[in-house]
């Protein structure tokens, strides 16, 4: 005899249908062996709920405290050390960079502060003439370009969201239900 999805259904913690538990009836009245295993598992609930609860043993929630406590305290200063690891690489990269810099200006502060005022001021124009090519490129294309590719864009912006979403959604259920069901 098929006992596929009835053996499953027994052995589920989830809620069946009208229908399967109509057929999951109809099934235990004709198979003896899946009978005896739903009556095997009533009688393993019965146990399972007569027996008493456990109590923890002395003290154990103030060691699980402590515990927690601890060990909340050891990450939280691993993650200092991290942080001030971190911050010491970064000073010691700028000061490696600072130094090779003022050793190849001649040792000079103020051709290094002219050199670097000098390089801030070439950026800022040359961010400053890229927006007014953009002004003017954009000025110049008729309303309906412009429009279309607002919405160009509105629409690729969308179907990337879209696209996460369906992403996130198939990853979640893969990771609850797994791949083959």
């Amino acid at each position: 005899m098929n006992h596929k999805p009835y053996d499953a259904w027994l052995l589920s913690s989830e809620r069946l249908d009208p229908q399967q538990e109509q057929d999951l009836a109809s099934h235990l009245r004709d198979c003896p062996e899946c009978r005896g295993l739903s009556g095997s598992l009533r009688e393993v609930e019965s146990i399972f709920q007569a027996a008493p609860m456990a109590a923890p043993a002395p003290g154990f929630s103030a060691r699980w405290s402590a515990l927690r406590t601890q060990e909340d305290l050891r990450r939280k200063r691993a993650a200092g050390w991290r942080l001030l690891a971190g911050a010491l690489v970064a000073t010691g990269v700028t000061t490696l960079l600072v130094g090779s810099v003022f050793f190849l200006t001649g040792g000079s502060l103020s051709l290094l502060f002219a050199d670097g005022l000098q390089e801030t001021v070439r950026w800022i124009l040359w961010v400053r003439t890229l927006g007014e090519i953009g002004q003017t490129i954009f000025r110049s294309l008729p309303l309906v370009t412009v429009s279309g590719v607002f919405l160009s864009l509105t629409a690729l912006v969308t179907a990337t969201g879209l696209t996460a979403v369906a992403w996130s959604i198939s990853i979640r259920r893969f990771s609850v239900r797994g791949v083959l069901k």
